[in-house]
Formats: C-alpha cells, sequence, structure tokens
C-alpha cells in the first residue's frame, strides 16, 4: 500500500494504527515501513496514507513522464537523471536545449495536459515480451511496469501516476541549466506551479507599485530606470573625479607627507589620488577612506621617491594596519577610527579631512 521511495520519487508517509509512517524503504527482505515507534507483532492495523502527499506526487511524476516522453520524441533527449522532492522536481537530459526549444516543450506539455490522455499501467512478464518502444535507463530483470501515454510516451517506471494527463494540472518550467553537457530542467505541476505563479503575481504587483508602472510593462520601465541609474551613476564619477582633483590641487607643493581621510571614496579613486600625490610629493601619500561592509577603514600608501612599506611599518602597530604592498605601494584595512587616525598621522603629515567636507589642513609637513 505504501510506495517506497524509489525511481527518484520520496516514499508515502501516512499512519499505520496509531504510529506515524515516517520513511518507507526496500531491501532484501522486502518494504520496510519506518514509524515513530513500534508496533505490537501479529497485531493487526490500518494503514492511512497521506493521500494529498501521494497525489501530489503523482501529478509531479506524471508531469515528468508528458516532459520526457515529449523531449525525447521532438528532439531525441534522453532522461538521464530525475529528482522529486517537496518542493520542485529537476530532469536532467544528454543533449542542451535552448531557451526556445524549452519554451516549445512546455508548451506542448501543457497541450497534452489539456487533451486529458489516459494514463495506462501496463504489465509484462519480461523484459523481451514488451510489445512496445519504451524509455528505460537500465536493463531490466523479471516483470516489467510501463507507463503509457498515448503517442506521448512509454516509460518503465514503478512510481505513482494519475490516471489522466487532466488531474496534473499547470505544467511550468521555473529553471532551465547545462548540466554535465546536457540540460537541466526544473519544473513544478499542479497546485506546485499555481502556488508559484501566485507568489510571482503578487511579487510582480509589488514591483510595479515601486515603479508606478503597470504590469504589463515592468520591463520597459525597468529599463528606462535603469538608463536613469547609469546616468546618475556617470554624473556622479564626474563629480567624484572634480572633487578628487580639488583635494589634489589643495596640496601646496612643498608638502612632504600627505594625509587624506576621505568620508566616501572607491578604492579606484583612491588609488589614484594616492598615485597623483606620490608623483608630487617628496614624502608618502596615506589615503584613508570608509571601508564599504565594515565600520573600519581601507588605505592606501604610495610614495614615489619615499617608502610607502617603511612607513606603513612604523605605524602598524599604533593603527591596527593589515595588508601588504612594496616600497611604492602599500594597501589594506584598520580598525581604528578617525580620531586615531588624525591623532596619529596629523603632527607629521600635512592633512586633508572631508569628514564633514573640506576643512583645511593641519600644520606643515615633517618626517617622523
Amino acid at each position: 500500500i505504501f510506495y517506497p521511495e524509489g525511481g527518484g520519487q520520496p516514499a508515502d508517509r501516512g499512519r499505520l494504527g496509531n504510529r506515524r509512517v515516517c520513511d518507507v524503504q526496500r531491501d532484501d527482505v522486502g518494504v520496510v515501513h519506518y514509524c515513530d515507534g513500534p508496533l505490537t507483532p501479529g497485531s493487526r492495523v490500518t494503514g492511512t496514507i497521506d493521500q494529498e502527499r501521494r497525489q501530489d506526487f503523482c501529478r509531479q511524476h506524471s508531469g515528468e513522464h508528458i516532459i520526457s516522453g515529449l523531449a525525447h520524441s521532438m528532439y531525441g533527449c534522453n532522461n538521464v537523471g530525475f529528482h522529486l522532492n517537496d518542493d520542485y522536481m529537476t530532469l536532467d537530459f544528454d543533449q542542451k536545449l535552448s531557451d526556445d526549444q524549452v519554451a516549445e516543450l512546455e508548451d506542448r506539455a501543457n497541450t497534452v495536459v489539456l487533451q486529458n490522455l489516459p494514463i495506462e499501467i501496463q504489465y509484462y512478464d519480461e523484459e523481451d515480451a514488451v510489445t512496445v518502444d519504451y524509455r528505460s535507463k537500465m536493463s531490466l530483470i523479471g516483470k516489467v511496469r510501463i507507463v503509457h501515454i498515448p503517442d506521448v510516451d512509454d516509460c518503465a517506471c514503478c512510481g505513482t501516476q494519475c490516471n489522466f494527463t487532466g488531474e496534473i494540472g499547470l505544467i511550468k518550467f521555473i529553471d532551465h541549466m547545462t548540466m554535465r553537457g546536457g540540460s537541466r530542467l526544473t519544473a513544478l505541476c499542479g497546485e506546485r506551479a499555481y502556488a508559484d505563479y501566485v507568489k510571482r503575481f503578487e511579487q510582480s504587483r509589488e514591483i510595479s507599485g515601486m515603479l508606478s508602472a503597470p504590469a504589463d510593462d515592468l520591463v520597459p520601465a525597468l529599463e528606462q530606470r535603469e538608463a536613469q541609474h547609469e546616468e546618475d551613476r556617470q554624473a556622479l564619477v564626474q563629480l567624484r573625479r572634480r572633487i578628487n582633483q580639488l583635494y589634489l590641487d589643495s596640496v601646496p607643493d612643498t608638502a612632504g607627507n600627505v594625509l587624506f581621510l576621505l568620508a566616501e571614496s572607491d578604492q579606484n579613486s583612491a588609488k589614484y589620488m594616492a598615485k597623483q600625490l606620490a608623483e608630487r610629493i617628496s614624502g608618502v601619500a596615506m589615503i584613508f577612506f570608509p571601508h564599504p561592509r565594515t565600520s573600519g577603514y581601507m588605505y592606501i600608501f604610495s610614495s614615489g621617491t619615499a617608502d610607502a612599506k617603511k612607513m606603513s611599518e612604523q605605524l602598524k602597530e599604533r593603527l591596527d594596519l593589515k595588508g601588504g604592498g612594496h616600497a611604492h605601494m602599500v594597501q589594506g584595512v584598520t580598525g581604528v577610527d578617525a580620531e586615531t587616525i588624525l591623532r596619529v598621522c596629523e603632527p607629521f603629515a600635512w592633512t586633508l579631512k572631508s569628514t564633514q567636507g573640506i576643512q583645511g589642513h593641519g600644520g606643515d609637513s615633517h618626517e617622523e
């Protein structure tokens, strides 16, 4: 009565008497039911299958037969893997399928559902007695069970099935990827497909509200938003470049060591300014800017004639510097705050701090 796990399909659940059936497996002895407690040997109990779970798996498994049978007849694909769980099923094929082929396969599969074709189970005493050309991943020994869907599929199978294709409901592919030189499809059938549609519909409606655009025009609205975002980004890049140039222009030609403590920057901009400063000053350019993922700072030390690595080693303990590099450039991270950076570096470096806009400079530069 209880279906044991096999053929890519999980086992049935339910009850035996007052015990819950947690798993069902087949071994050398026969079918073993794993329960949440013991049953009295020799007692007579009533078995009750979780029919909602069983019917769900029937829909998924019968949907798999439609998909695999059509993929074989339409594109010559062989199903080389099938896995069904409580959330979705995956089907692996030995050939790559294009997006257009996957869309066509889904359309044809749902047409078969609407035709409400019978799903028949045929038994044969042995493999040689089978009178139809059927799909199978392996040679069979003993009795053969064939799932037959007229003009769609004939396949050796031990799993549970619907009686008619119309019982399956909607078939929907939710993912398509290349796998081991072939294709893997992730699919939902019946109530699972409907629940997925409801979820995506609600998401579409929320996005529609966020973009102030009809649901049917979300893609153009997103493209317009992306174009505006790119325009704004380019404007921000240009503005940041002008600000960075103002920072650089504010440094006197007589500066030795220079400290830039910035309220915001990215690594590329900071590296650019460090290199530009290193070409102008006689000391070391020290750029500190906020770390994008922590409360600390990132830093870049750069120099032309001085030794940036030696400077970082001298400041390593006081600023908790972590990183590496060479004599002309060192970069890394620090966990200290802005006040500590200023307290340590300002006495020996011309200083520009943009924590609240550009705020002048410290004393005359000098070597430590």
